[in-house]
């Protein structure tokens, strides 16, 4: 497995084989994001996606996305959608490529939004819960 990231340039063309990875982790946020948003923040290089691609097969295994914020006080990297199978056979590259990239971009922390089960993967990397969002509709 091997990870690698997507050039905006790309988007457009791999858009076809990347979009149905992240269908699923889009639909949990409908009145925040939809997939025309992330595919146009992609295009527009808010946001990178990253491939998990199986070196033999040569297949897609998992799609994520990252993107870079300033805050008042720092930089964080933040992860907001993934999606994939074989999560046990990239999920330690995804990480390092993650930690890597934000280090490029003189970041201080990686930030990832997710579901509950997520934990179980996160905490194996050095992860910690930072903190409880909360939605209210109005």
């Amino acid at each position: 497995m091997i990870i690698e990231h997507v050039p905006a340039s790309l988007v457009p063309t791999l858009w076809p084989h990347i979009s149905p990875f992240l269908e699923k982790a889009v639909r949990l946020t409908p009145d925040l994001m939809s997939m025309d948003d992330v595919y146009n923040g992609a295009v527009d290089g808010d946001y990178i996606f990253w491939l998990a691609i199986d070196k033999d097969t040569k297949e897609i295994a998992a799609v994520f996305t990252s993107r870079i914020v300033q805050n008042h006080r720092s930089k964080t990297l933040i992860v907001d959608f993934i999606g994939g199978k074989k999560m046990k056979s990239w999920a330690g590259m995804a990480v390092e490529a993650m930690r890597e990239q934000a280090k490029r971009n003189d970041c201080q922390t990686i930030e990832g939004y997710g579901r509950r089960a997520w934990w179980r993967w996160v905490r194996q990397y050095g992860g910690k819960q930072a903190y409880v969002a909360y939605q209210m509709e109005l």
